[in-house]
C-alpha cells in the first residue's frame, strides 16, 4: 500500500510504523544511545537527513536479473522446469535442508508442514 501525505501543519507529529528486523533495530538502538537522544529522535533526524539527500546514501545496485513475474514461475512449474515447493518458493529451498520434527511432523523452516 502506498504511503499518503499528512495534510498537517509543518512540524506537526505523525505516526509512521515501520518494522525493521530484529537486528537492525537492535543497531538503531544503540546507535540512539550514543548519539544521546530517544530512538524516536533519531530515528526523525536520520528520515529528515535523508529525505534532504544529506546522507550521501548510495544507490542500490539493479537486480542481477529480474524476478520472476508469477505466470513465468508457474509456466516453469508446469513445462517441470522447476518445482515448487509448500511454502510457494522454489523446491528444494535452502530452509528444506533445514528441518524441525515437532511430534513426528516434519516442519519447514520457513513454517510450512512436510508430512
Amino acid at each position: 500500500m502506498p504511503a499518503r501525505p499528512v495534510r498537517a501543519r509543518d512540524g506537526a507529529p505523525a505516526v509512521l510504523h515501520v518494522q525493521l528486523p530484529a537486528d537492525l533495530k537492535n543497531s538503531v538502538v544503540e546507535a540512539a544511545g550514543h548519539a544521546g537522544m530517544s530512538v524516536t529522535a533519531w530515528v526523525a533526524n536520520i528520515l529528515r537527513l535523508a529525505a534532504r539527500g544529506e546522507l550521501g546514501i548510495p544507490e542500490p545496485p539493479p537486480p542481477s536479473r529480474p524476478l520472476p513475474t508469477p505466470a513465468e514461475s508457474l509456466l516453469a512449474y508446469l513445462s517441470g522446469e522447476r518445482t515448487i515447493g509448500p511454502c510457494g518458493r522454489s523446491w528444494p529451498c535452502d530452509a528444506a535442508r533445514d528441518t524441525e520434527t515437532v511430534a513426528g511432523v516434519e516442519w519447514c523452516r520457513c513454517g510450512v508442514r512436510l508430512s
